[in-house]
Parts: C-alpha cells; sequence; structure tokens
C-alpha cells in the first residue's frame, strides 16, 4: 500500500511541476540488446545550494500509465526486476544520477523519469526529467536469401519502431516490412531488400546497411557487405557459358580442320615447287640410256 502512494506521489509530481530553477536533463531515447547493460543517464544541474536530495527513477508504461519504480529498490521485487540489477553510477557524485540496469530484457522497454526531491535550506522543491524511452531488441540479423538481403530483430512494441535499409550511397528504402507476434507479446519485425545484387558494380562489392528506428532515429544498424563477383554472380556467369559451349565447340573444329588443310596444301605446294626446281639427275641418264638403246 505505501509503495502504490509513493507511486502516486511522484506520477503527480512528474506532471504538476513544470518551470523551476532546478532541472534534471535526460536523453530522450537509448537502446539496448537482451542481456546487457545499460545506464540510464541523467544529471542535475543546479546554480544553488541544496541541503538534501532525494533520488526517485519510475518507469512509464507504452500507453502512459505508470508502471513502476526502479530506484530506491523495492521492498518486494516485482517480476520484471527479479532477474535484474539496478543500482547507481556514481553513488557519491552529487549532481549524477544515473542508474545502471543489468540483466535486461524485453519487458524492460518503457520510458524511464529521473525524479528529485530538493531541500533548498528551508524551502522544499521537486523536479523531474523529460524521461528516457528505452528500446529494448535482440540482436539484428542479416541473412542473404538468393538475392534477397533479409533483416530481422525481436521487439516489444511496433509503436513508431521500423526496420529501414540504408545504401552505399546514404540512401534510405523501406523494402519489404512485414511482423509476426510472439506468445509473450513479443514481435518478431523484418525488412527483406530484393534483388541486391542489381545495385552491384562490376568487379565490386555492395555494402546493404540494416537500420533499426525509433520514430526516425536509429538505435542500432547492422552492415552487410554482398560479394557482387562471388558465388551469385560467378552462377549466372557459368550459366551464360554454359548456354554458348556448342557453339564455340563447333568453332574450334572447324578452325582446326581447316589449318590442317593449309598446312596440308602448303607441304604440297613446296615439295612440288622443289621438283620443278631441282629434276633428280639419275631420271634424265635414264632416258638417254634409253635412246641410245632405240636409236642405233
Amino acid at each position: 500500500m505505501a509503495s502504490q502512494n509513493l507511486l502516486a506521489v511522484l506520477f503527480a509530481l512528474y506532471f504538476s511541476f513544470g518551470y523551476c530553477a532546478t532541472s534534471l536533463e535526460q536523453p530522450s531515447i537509448l537502446s539496448a540488446t537482451v542481456g546487457s547493460t545499460i545506464n540510464l543517464n541523467c544529471h542535475l544541474k543546479n546554480d544553488e545550494q541544496l541541503t538534501r536530495i532525494n533520488l526517485y527513477w519510475f518507469s512509464i508504461g507504452l500507453n502512459g500509465t505508470l508502471k513502476k519504480y526502479l530506484y530506491p529498490p523495492p521492498t518486494v521485487t516485482s517480476s520484471i526486476n527479479s532477474a535484474s540489477s539496478v543500482s547507481l553510477v556514481h553513488p557519491k557524485h552529487s549532481t549524477d544520477m544515473s542508474l545502471s540496469v543489468s540483466n535486461l530484457t524485453l519487458a524492460h522497454t518503457d520510458t524511464y523519469v529521473c525524479h528529485v526531491s530538493l531541500v533548498f535550506g528551508m524551502n522544499n522543491s521537486a523536479v523531474s526529467g523529460s524521461g528516457t524511452f528505452l528500446l529494448m531488441h535482440k540482436t539484428l540479423e542479416i541473412s542473404l536469401d538468393e538475392t534477397d538481403l533479409i533483416c530481422t530483430t525481436n521487439v516489444q512494441t511496433l509503436t513508431n519502431v521500423t526496420l529501414v535499409w540504408e545504401l552505399e550511397n546514404g540512401t534510405l528504402v523501406d523494402g519489404d516490412p512485414g511482423w509476426l507476434a510472439n506468445s509473450d507479446n513479443s514481435y518478431w519485425i523484418s525488412n527483406t531488400f530484393p534483388k541486391s545484387t542489381s545495385l552491384c558494380q562490376p568487379s565490386q562489392n555492395a555494402t546493404f546497411t540494416c537500420l533499426l528506428q525509433y520514430k526516425g532515429t536509429t538505435v542500432a544498424w547492422k552492415r552487410m557487405e554482398v560479394p557482387c563477383a562471388g558465388e551469385t554472380i560467378v552462377k549466372i556467369h557459368t550459366g551464360l557459358l554454359a548456354a554458348h559451349q556448342p557453339v564455340l565447340l563447333y568453332s574450334f573444329i572447324l578452325g582446326s580442320s581447316l589449318l590442317i588443310l593449309l598446312v596440308l596444301l602448303l607441304v604440297w605446294i613446296k615439295n612440288k615447287w622443289i621438283f620443278r626446281t631441282n629434276p633428280d639427275s639419275s631420271l634424265y641418264t635414264n632416258i638417254s640410256d634409253l635412246k641410245r638403246t632405240y636409236c642405233l
């Protein structure tokens, strides 16, 4: 009951306090992979002398409702926090309110608010940060299926979350997006970029980058280099060679036959020329003998 009252008070303070001389700075978006550790950064900016600071961290769900608080650690651990470890990044620092959260799961996808209650001498005040949206996801995976590039990952929400492809020239393309709901209320999302080898240049590789974006801001990416002179192109090239192979074979046989005939003709002409210019003397001797025999 006490924890619910504290959550109600913090939630009211988060939406009630507007302008304050003291401010808390938080990044608007962070992302992390399942099983990793992340620092939820929060820095206090204040020009006045503070007597006391009470720090609180709580989360607001995707539907805008107050879900839980992370710091101070709750007396009864919730199911979401049971496997995680929460601690201050710099416990003795007077202006660094950052929180470290380990063993992250997809269920940690939320907006996290840094909140402090302050004492200025005899005056009390409170201020909240603008909140950091933490997008949890599994590692991006890229595969090449024939000529199609496929990028996939697992996320907790589809709201404002997209996968897009970036080409080498910086052009963003949507490709063919898709998603599949899981039993744990998470989603597999994918993006297929068809005919990737059509962008290849001769003797060069093409680089494609898959971007995971939240509200158009890239939070994670993975790059793949497609070998344009690799297996896919070689197979196509081999097919073209196989189609022209009979024509080349017939041309080789015909050319070889003509060359052999030409060589034989040249040898015959050479021998005939030698016969005419250098007659055998023994032939004339025999003819002379015949003349002497029949002309007595």
